[in-house]
């Protein structure tokens, strides 16, 4: 699931189609955004992933910084529910 730490994704960010990887876990988030674009707060982040139906809906961006070693820049994700009100999963192939 997106709350697996080794969970990956490749994304689309908003209107632009910006590329970024998102990584799952207890705070998922975006990595491997270039420095060339320019995400902004609340952008949709959408499935491009061959894996996935193309442009689920994943979540929004909630914050952008620069990664730590300055080439990327990297984004924290915020999802469209509250994950203390989840009660059923459903998973299919």
């Amino acid at each position: 699931t997106i709350f697996d730490e080794r969970f990956q994704l490749s994304v689309g960010i908003g209107n632009s189609g910006a590329r970024a990887l998102f990584k799952g876990g207890s705070l998922p988030k975006l990595s491997l955004i270039s420095l060339s674009a320019s995400p902004q707060e609340r952008d949709i982040v959408y499935s491009i992933s061959p894996d996935f139906p193309y442009g689920i809906p994943i979540g929004e961006i909630e914050s952008v910084n620069l990664s730590s070693d300055h080439l990327f820049r990297e984004a924290t994700i915020k999802l469209p529910y509250d994950l203390n009100e989840v009660k059923t999963v459903l998973v299919g192939k």
